[in-house]
């Protein structure tokens, strides 16, 4: 069963106890920007306008070229202004190469962009390649741009971050005002510092886009700190796998000196730094809201214990950043729902950084496109609380039907780990851990060295950890919040291991005929008998049922506890859970022994008939139980197939030239008002044009759909659940071991 954190805690406080997740807090972090910095933005936007307007009468394939030439640089504009620079750098470059770029070049540069990438030294490098290739391609515009390249150089001159000479450096001087930088700055004063030393408690993660805005934040931080070299780390894509493992495990390591982790978004996928971290600043805020929302769950999942803060940039002063920042704060509120609202955010960034339509506008109309997606992912659910208690109930009385305690998984491993060989103890330690004993088996020894061995890269060999078969072992309460805390040195067995998925199949193999390790197939111990009877036997037996289709549909292992009194097998007694039947001790006593094997002999026959009436009446049973599914699955099936029918045969008969006509209206005006930008709507708006051919290919498309239905509806309740609803053969019960328990009074 899935839940929600939210569901959770409200399960949690409506039982008296402390919520076991923590909030999501945002925390903007306003910016006033230099005139020097706000007048790079001003220019770059006069720019940005400049190019709208020229492209605007070419054909859609070069507004989008124009349209991505754009895009290249804003985004680095909005990650910083050093950023930026570097890549105008680069633009400027192609703009005064000989020839200029053709649009295929660019349509090549933007493909090789957006691959989806994990190693930031090429992704940099495909930026730069395209911030070139785009200046190439305006090359034959340059002459009605030049007041607004000007304006653009001349702010970067201002702020120091403009070279003249013919090699383009790769590191470029800081700029002589940064705002972004103060004010990361005063964040890490306010939470990472007292006074001249760093705090014990808190660490910060700053995420950005970009390895060149990554490579700018180190720099700095390192000249900033004179004991950056153990506080500050970075992680990029690209980074080998040994040492990308070495910083997470530093990050999460409470006595690790590292403060602050510059990441990028490639190098912070899949990666868990919950444990000593709750702060997080988006240094740039990506126009994926899905990537967005993956940064934030670096810190804000399952373990932390802490109120996550999110801090990001706002501006009154910068048009761009303001939206961006509104548009972070919307997408936090949503969370649940952002698998459902991709399009629509994705529009709204096409809307604000192409069109260049109004923030305000947008956000109005993001408003109202949020509220008409809200909620389409949902899925229905019970009250967490009903469903919550009965799933747990169940899961318990699975769990205690199967014996998955701690101690049984314990004794497991022991024994099949001694199976060939003298039975292997695991010792326990003062920990409460246990630890193999060497020398391990040799049929176990390449198992363990692959599994569960602390190895040290690839060729050396390490220690073997500790052992634990309860999680419970690794819950923490932090903040009077329970949380999962891995240890190094010590493992969690559980039945998906690979250990136990050997020692599981050593078992199922031991129980066949020529077998070198056979097992017994029968045992005599002490152990509780009810009173009045003189034994008790145990049979366990496996259950198989198939259907005429092949499928097991029943396949269960059961023990069933028979009576035995005066020598005779007696009934069939009540399921008693394993853990309130376990005998005390193995009977070694010959002459025991062998009363038992005679009064084996005695009740041998009866067993066998006892199965075969339990084999006739389970065959009844599994066909009853059929038959009663059948029915319902009969009339599902054939209402689904109905309603679906009946569907499509509505869309057919109200589809007509008057039906399209409003359609076309209704896309166009939802387009405009919600998703789609100029381009999308005129390549719509021709779709539609042809109202007979599209109203052909609709009904040509319904009649297959419908003919299809059809012939499914006949297939699958004629042929498939009259099959999978039908017994094939009888039921098999198969006994696989027979166990004694003699009272302990006779021990």
């Amino acid at each position: 069963i899935r839940r929600l954190k939210r569901e959770i805690n409200q399960f949690d406080e409506a039982n008296g106890r402390q919520s076991r997740f923590g909030d999501r807090l945002l925390e903007p972090l306003p910016l006033f920007f230099d005139p020097r910095e706000n007048q790079l933005s001003q220019a770059f936007g006069e720019f940005r306008v400049a190019v709208k307007r020229l492209i605007a009468a070419q054909t859609k394939t070069e507004q989008l070229a124009g349209s991505f030439a754009v895009e290249v640089l804003n985004k680095r504009l909005l990650s910083c202004p050093y950023t930026f620079a570097l890549s105008w750098q680069r633009f400027q470059e192609g703009v005064h190469q000989t020839k200029s770029a053709q649009t295929i070049e660019v349509q090549a540069a933007k493909r090789a962009l957006s691959a989806d990438l994990d190693d930031d030294l090429e992704v940099e490098g495909r930026s730069q390649y395209a911030a070139k290739t785009v200046g190439a391609w305006l090359k034959p515009l340059i002459t009605d741009l030049q007041a607004e390249i000007t304006a653009i150089n001349n702010q970067l001159d201002a702020l120091g971050l403009r070279v003249e000479s013919q090699e383009l450096p790769d590191v470029l001087p800081s700029p002589a005002v940064d705002t972004r930088w103060e004010k990361l700055l005063q964040l890490m004063k306010q939470y990472l510092r007292i006074g001249k030393e760093w705090t014990a408690v808190d660490r910060l993660i700053i995420f950005t886009e970009y390895k060149t805005t990554l490579d700018y934040l180190e720099r700095r931080l390192r000249a900033e700190f004179k004991d950056a070299d153990t506080r500050v780390r970075v992680l990029y894509g690209g980074m080998g796998d040994q040492e990308r493992e070495g910083i997470k495990q530093a990050f999460n390591d409470p006595e690790d000196p590292i403060r602050i982790l510059v990441a990028t978004d490639a190098a912070s996928e899949g990666l868990n730094l919950q444990e000593t971290a709750r702060l997080v600043l988006h240094y740039d805020i990506p126009w994926n809201p899905a990537r967005l929302d993956q940064r934030n769950g670096r810190l804000d999942r399952h373990g932390q214990s802490r109120d996550v803060i999110v801090f990001h940039f706002t501006s009154e002063d910068d048009a761009d950043l303001r939206f961006l920042a509104r548009v972070s704060e919307k997408i936090n509120t949503i969370r649940e729902d952002l698998g459902s609202m991709e399009e629509v955010f994705d529009a709204a960034f096409q809307r604000r950084f192409v069109d260049l339509q109004g923030d305000q506008e947008i956000l109005a109309n993001l408003d109202v496109a949020i509220t008409k997606h809200k909620d389409r992912a949902k899925i229905p659910t019970q009250p967490v609380d009903t469903l919550s208690l009965n799933a747990i109930q169940d899961c318990e009385a699975l769990k205690s039907a199967l014996d998955l305690s701690p101690e049984t998984l314990k004794s497991t491993l022991e024994v099949a780990l001694g199976i060939g060989t003298s039975r292997q103890k695991l010792t326990l330690d003062d920990q409460g851990r246990f630890h193999l004993s060497v020398p391990i088996p040799k049929q176990w020894e390449r198992l363990v060295d692959d599994y569960l061995r602390c190895n040290i890269g690839d060729t050396i060999q390490g220690a073997l950890p500790a052992i634990v078969f309860d999680p419970q072992h690794f819950i923490h309460t932090q903040n009077h919040r329970p949380v999962f805390r891995a240890a190094k040195d010590t493992v969690l067995l559980h039945l998906g291991h690979p250990l136990f998925q050997q020692a599981l199949a050593l078992f199922a193999r031991a129980r066949f005929p020529g077998e070198q390790q056979r097992a017994s197939r029968w045992l005599v111990r002490y152990g509780p008998v009810p009173a009045g009877m003189d034994a008790l036997l145990l049979l366990t037996v496996e259950e198989l049922g198939v259907n005429d289709l092949r499928e097991t549909f029943h396949h269960w292992v059961q023990t069933l506890r028979f009576a035995i009194r005066n020598g005779e097998l007696g009934e069939l007694l009540e399921f008693v859970v394993p853990s309130e039947d376990k005998p005390v001790a193995v009977v070694d006593n010959p002459e025991v022994i062998s009363a038992v094997q005679e009064l084996w002999g005695d009740i041998e026959r009866d067993l066998k008939k006892q199965v075969s009436q339990l084999t006739a009446q389970l065959t009844q049973n599994l066909k009853t139980a059929l038959a009663n599914h059948y029915q319902k699955a009969d009339q599902e099936e054939a209402t689904r197939f109905d309603t679906r029918i009946k569907e499509v045969t509505k869309a057919m008969s109200n589809n007509s030239i008057q039906k399209l006509e409003a359609e076309r209206e209704a896309l166009l005006r939802d387009m405009r008002q919600l998703k789609l930008f100029a381009e999308d709507e005129r390549a719509q708006e021709e779709k539609l044009k042809n109202l007979d051919e599209e109203l052909n290919r609709r009904q040509r498309h319904y009649q297959e759909l419908l003919d299809f239905l059809k012939r499914e509806k006949s297939r699958v309740l004629e042929k498939v659940l009259t099959q999978r609803y039908r017994m094939r053969g009888e039921a098999q019960i198969f006994p696989v071991t027979i166990e004694i328990h003699l009272p302990h009074s006779q021990k």
